[in-house]
């Protein structure tokens, strides 16, 4: 029964080898009627087995029925690129500063906004008649 995963070379060895072993029955013969058996061909060539736990590449020799060669699987770096790294930095970078500009210019107009408001409203004061305001208790 193949594993899901393989914690070592060994096991990844061991697994491949009972592949290797149903395989050669076959081509051998020692199955009985139900075997493949090659009747002119080229001799057997090594087999690459792949461990389907761990994605190591095991070479076997079908004379020998042994593994001859065991390529470890690519090592998956969980270190991030830092040359990705810094980009997303220089990115945000210049996304912060974007919006500082933006909120820099948004105070400037506010405080032009405020300015010309009080001067309309200074304009519209001094066309009106200064009055005493009306109180509540003044309208009994």
């Amino acid at each position: 029964m193949p594993s899901n995963s393989c914690a070592s070379p060994k096991a990844a060895i061991t697994e491949a080898k009972r592949a290797l072993r149903k395989l050669l029955r076959g081509l051998t013969g020692e199955e009985g009627p139900r075997s493949i058996r090659t009747m002119s061909g080229p001799k057997p060539t090594d087999i690459i087995v792949t461990c389907p736990g761990c994605e190591a590449k095991l070479t076997i020799d079908p004379k020998l029925r042994k593994v001859i060669a065991h390529d470890a699987p690519p090592k998956q770096s969980s270190a991030p690129d830092l040359d990705r790294a810094a980009a997303l930095l220089r990115e945000q970078a210049a996304r912060r500063e974007a919006i500082f500009k933006q909120s820099a210019e948004d105070v400037k107009m506010k405080s032009q906004i405020l300015e010309r408001k009080f001067e309309a409203a200074l304009e519209k004061s001094k066309d009106e008649p200064v009055s005493k305001p009306i109180r509540d208790i003044d309208l009994d």
